[in-house]
């Protein structure tokens, strides 16, 4: 669970950095 969390908050991270 510990790994999806990570997972979703760097994709968060990416959306961030391209937001649309």
């Amino acid at each position: 669970m510990l790994k999806t969390h990570m997972t979703l908050a760097k994709m968060a991270l990416v959306i961030a950095r391209y937001p649309t």
